[in-house]
């Protein structure tokens, strides 16, 4: 069975598109202005789908990063994070792109990294 790395979504990506428009940054047309229950990323196929009530309402292509394949281990693998997370903040400072970060690592994570003795990273963001 293939694993997926679902993201529960604690933010509203609608929130994206009450960002002040300025004529210098390119605008994201694409984001619903309705919540979200949910972002599911399908690393194999490198898409992230947007759901509501358990229906997708919209699908974009991704890039990983160098190393997308397997679960994120520890800090500097380039790795993307494969389970359930939240997003926890949404960065509207950035001028030229908007980020929402993920809420790696979770416990667990840090616990598996902690037993093998590697620092698990952090500051994975959506952008």
């Amino acid at each position: 069975m293939k694993r997926i790395a679902a993201f529960s979504c604690l933010l509203w990506l609608g929130l994206l598109a009450t960002a002040p428009a300025r004529a210098d940054v390119p605008q994201l047309a694409l984001v619903p202005l309705e919540p979200v229950d949910r972002l599911e990323l399908r690393k194999s196929k490198r898409s992230l789908t947007l759901y509501r009530n358990e229906q997708p309402i919209r699908t974009y292509r991704v890039s990983l990063g160098g190393n997308p394949k397997g679960h994120k281990e520890r800090e500097g693998d380039s790795r993307t994070p494969e389970g359930r997370y939240y997003l926890t903040f949404r960065n509207t400072q950035s001028r030229y792109f908007l980020s929402i970060q993920v809420d790696y690592p979770n416990a667990l994570d840090r616990a598996w990294a902690r037993r093998r003795g590697w620092d698990p990273g952090g500051e994975i963001m959506i952008h």
